[in-house]
């Protein structure tokens, strides 16, 4: 940041998320300083209300807005008979669309002239704000939201409570100076991220690279090959055998869910891992759920140990897997995860790394039943065939690959963290420009 410092004077606003403000700004409700559109449904089982063919008029869903900076096409489009009949208001290109539901808190202007949702408030600034600079300020306001939330099992907002929101008003000079500022420095700001994140895709496909390698051909690319025999697994070295998980395993098995036991979580005991515990290819131990030592003995077939191979089977992250390491235990599991017990523990690690292929991965995918959400089963993962080198072989593939692996996740999970570092970096200083923490207006001159 450049050429910014604090204003002279400061004043209480009387708002608990921005306490002081510069002396000459005010206080506002966003209601005051523009219009707010509730957006709408027609009925979805009528097709003279729905057309797919790209004419009509956009219909922005939360899901049109995800992972985008600005709305330039939809999913679905409305006939004009639709608008008419559920009274949509159409929005032009710079209307903000503030989300109510779902994702709440999410603001993403339109590039396109369009109708949306009740799940989304539509803002359209009034003369005496800027645009942008009630895009900016919607954005600080997120952390502030639940304390607003109206509901304990969905976080939802109403168009009266968006309207209500308090905001800081600067005069419309210094809310054009404020937004031109901060296009140009979370234009650049975004460009770091998009570099870092760009990196984590490299540094991942350098991993799936390693790993097919290690798991398909060994550590000599000149090795001579035969046909495996199965199909998506191509030619293997001469000396590898295949084998199916099954009758690597003794055990292959999932948990189930304490209450159907009539057993509560508690808040420490037992380790009881769901889905949400395997991530990037590790068993991580948050977040924390616990079972006391009574339930983990009466769930006894799901009692995990040492080396298990664990295996999402439902949900947005089925296939993916991790080992159970000695730290880690005693824990337990539900329903949405097998554990694989191989006889052969040195093949836990193995069989992890044929499952983290993307050959494997899509296999998963398609065996996968696809009702509400994915779901693998323990017959379907007992099929799934897996190179077998000598166990000396594994070791030693295991051994040396583990450094390459380690040295990637590591480079990883520095960019990881430096995308978590700009992205604070940035939300922190497009709340210090918008409650006048700073006065930035030297740094547009």
């Amino acid at each position: 940041m450049t050429n910014v410092k604090p204003y002279p004077e400061y004043v209480d606003s009387g708002v608990e998320w921005f306490p002081a403000l510069p002396s000459n700004w005010s206080t506002t409700k966003l209601k005051h300083i523009a219009t707010c559109l509730p957006g709408g449904t027609p009925d979805t089982l009528d097709d003279d209300y729905w057309l797919t063919d790209g004419s009509g008029t956009p219909w922005v869903a939360i899901g049109d807005m995800s992972g985008r900076q600005i709305i330039h096409s939809t999913s679905k489009s409305l006939t004009d008979a639709a608008l008419v009949n559920k009274s949509l208001p159409i929005g032009g290109p710079g209307t903000l669309l503030f989300a109510m539901y779902a994702s709440v808190g999410e603001v993403t202007p339109l590039g396109i002239s369009a109708a949306w949702n009740q799940a989304l408030l539509g803002i359209v600034a009034g003369p005496k704000a800027e645009t942008r600079f009630i895009y900016y300020v919607l954005q600080s306001v997120k952390d502030w939201l639940p304390a607003l939330y109206r509901s304990n099992t969905q976080n939802n907002l109403n168009a009266a409570q968006v309207g209500n929101f308090d905001l800081p008003l600067p005069p419309l000079a210094v809310q054009q100076s404020v937004s031109t500022y901060l296009d140009r420095e979370t234009a650049q700001i975004d460009d770091l991220i998009g570099k870092q994140e760009r990196l984590i895709e490299l540094l991942a496909e350098k991993r799936q690279a390693v790993t097919t390698q290690a798991v398909t051909k060994g550590l000599d690319p000149n090795a001579p090959t035969k046909p495996s025999g199965v199909p998506w697994l191509g030619s293997v070295p001469t000396h590898w055998t295949v084998m199916t998980i099954n009758r690597l395993a003794s055990v292959i098995s999932k948990g189930t869910t304490p209450t159907t036991i009539g057993a509560e979580f508690t808040d420490q005991g037992v380790k009881f891992l769901k889905a949400e515990n395997i991530q990037n290819n590790q068993v991580w131990d948050t977040p924390a759920n616990f079972i006391s030592t009574d339930t983990n003995r009466l769930l006894a077939r799901s009692q995990l140990q040492v080396n298990d191979l664990l295996v999402v089977i439902a949900g947005a992250t089925t296939g993916k897997s991790a080992v159970l390491l000695r730290a880690q235990t005693p824990s337990n599991t539900n329903q949405a995860v097998a554990f694989v017990r191989p006889r052969d523990p040195i093949m836990s690690k193995w069989i992890h790394h044929v499952l983290s292929t993307q050959r494997v991965q899509s296999l998963i995918s398609s065996l996968s039943v696809q009702s509400a959400q994915p779901n693998l089963s323990m017959g379907d993962l007992g099929k799934i065939w897996v190179t077998v080198p000598p166990p000396v072989e594994i070791d030693l593939i295991l051994s040396q690959t583990s450094r390459a692996i380690e040295n990637l996740d590591s480079l990883t999970m520095m960019a990881r963290r430096a995308v978590e570092l700009l992205r604070e970096r940035r939300s922190a200083l497009i709340s210090a420009a918008v409650t006048g923490k700073i006065d930035v207006r030297e740094g547009v001159a």
